[in-house]
């Protein structure tokens, strides 16, 4: 957030953060998601309205909860992938081909580049069981993404390539996700 309390625009190009604040950023978000920690060390927000602004965060910001089960899914497959490929950075940190392919991944799974049309396109029916929780999933995700931060670390400044997924994690999930609590909190603030 900017420093003289104006809304940062997310229509701009992030700024490259490194890997230190990625890690603390995404070790605040994860406490503020699971309702221990205030949000910026200030706003107390509900459980109800975390859950509101990860619904918010995964469906594009619209102001209602979506229920686009289709999305959710191909969301979910994709967080899958992301880890299975984490799990293979695991063995092999320096493989150029796995940062490249996590990238992408990042990409893919944020809400504002995927959508119905990115979505694959199956019959639901046999996914109608799962009960997608948002804030599950954000969870799962800020989870996800701290282990990749941490496999990063010792190659952190030898590798042309993590920087970049550092910037991605800004990028697709750190600084969109932000906004939506900053918002709810102002909101609350304002009430």
């Amino acid at each position: 957030m900017s420093g003289t309390g104006e809304m940062m625009n997310v229509e701009h190009p992030t700024r490259p953060i490194n890997l230190e604040i990625a890690v603390n950023m995404l070790e605040h978000l994860y406490e503020v998601t699971l309702g221990r920690a205030f949000y910026l060390n200030s706003v107390s927000l509900s459980v109800s309205t975390i859950q509101r602004c990860c619904e918010s965060f995964w469906h594009n910001d619209s102001t209602e909860a979506v229920n686009d089960h289709e999305l959710d899914v191909a969301r979910v497959r994709c967080v899958v992938q992301l880890t299975k490929l984490i799990k293979d950075l695991e063995k092999s940190p320096s493989d150029q081909y796995i940062l490249l392919n996590l990238r992408e991944r990042l990409r893919f799974m944020s809400p504002s580049k995927t959508g119905p049309s990115r979505a694959t396109k199956r019959d639901t029916t046999e996914y109608d069981f799962l009960l997608i929780d948002q804030r599950m999933i954000t969870l799962s995700v800020i989870t996800t993404l701290l282990k990749l931060c941490h496999i990063l670390a010792p190659n952190y400044k030898n590798s042309s390539l993590c920087q970049p997924l550092i910037n991605g994690i800004q990028e697709y999930f750190i600084r969109p996700y932000s906004l939506i609590l900053w918002n709810r909190a102002r909101r609350d603030l304002l009430a």
